[in-house]
C-alpha cells in the first residue's frame, strides 16, 4: 500500500509516503507554493525511489488553516490526479494538531485562532469528536488541562499548551488507514482524461 500524505494548513508544508510499511516525511517552511510544492514532492518520490504512477491513496488536510494554502494544494492534487486512479481521503488538519500532540486515540482538544477574537476548536480522540467555530467564551470550554492552542489562542487562554510546529503526518496514520480499510473515500474514484 502507498499513501502520500498532503496538508499545507499551517505555513509549514507538510508531506508524508508510507510506502511498504516505512513513513517517509518532509516538512519545509512554505517558500513558494506551487512550485515548491511539487519541487518537494518530486524531491521526496526520488528518495522513496518511487513514482507518481505508484500511489494507490492520497490523503489530504482539510483545515481549518490557510485559505491559499489549502487552495493551491487542492490544485496542485487535481494536477496530479489527471490519469490516475487515487482514492482520497480527507483529514481534519486540526486531528492531525492534535495526534502531533498526543498519543494516538487519547482525547485531546485543539483551539486555532480564526479572527476578530473567534476560535476553531475541536475535540479529539480517534476520530473527530466535534469540531465548531466559537467566539471567545471560555465558558464553552470544558477543560483547557489537556488543550493545545496556536500562539493567538494562548494570549486568550494562556493555561492552553502551544501546539508544536509543523506536523508530524506519520502520527495521523493510524486515522488513514482505517479509513482504507472501511473504504471511507471522499467524493468518487476519478479518472480524467485530457483532450
Amino acid at each position: 500500500m502507498t499513501i502520500l500524505i498532503l496538508d499545507q494548513t499551517t505555513s509549514f508544508l507538510c508531506l508524508g509516503i508510507y510506502h511498504q510499511g516505512t513513513y517517509y516525511g518532509r516538512n519545509s517552511l512554505v517558500l513558494g507554493y506551487t512550485s515548491y510544492i511539487l519541487t518537494e514532492l518530486d524531491n521526496l518520490l526520488q528518495y522513496v525511489g518511487i513514482t507518481l504512477d505508484d500511489i494507490q491513496y492520497l490523503a489530504e488536510g482539510q483545515g481549518p488553516g490557510s485559505f491559499v494554502g489549502r487552495k493551491i494544494s487542492n490544485a496542485v492534487i487535481q494536477g496530479l490526479l489527471v490519469n490516475r486512479r487515487i482514492k482520497i481521503i480527507h483529514f481534519s488538519s486540526m486531528m492531525a494538531r492534535a495526534c502531533t500532540q498526543v498519543a494516538w486515540g487519547k482525547e485531546s482538544q485543539v483551539l486555532l485562532h480564526a479572527n476578530c477574537n473567534h476560535f476553531y476548536y475541536g475535540k479529539y480522540a480517534k476520530e473527530v469528536i466535534s469540531e465548531s467555530l466559537i467566539k471567545k467564551t471560555p465558558s464553552r470550554l470544558s477543560d483547557l488541562t489537556n488543550t493545545w492552542g496556536d500562539a493567538r489562542a494562548q494570549e486568550f487562554y494562556p493555561h492552553c499548551n502551544l501546539i508544536s510546529l509543523p506536523l508530524d503526518l506519520s502520527k495521523i496514520l493510524p486515522f488513514i488507514q482505517n479509513r482504507i480499510q472501511l473504504k471511507k473515500f471522499n467524493g468518487i474514484e476519478k479518472k480524467s482524461y485530457l483532450l
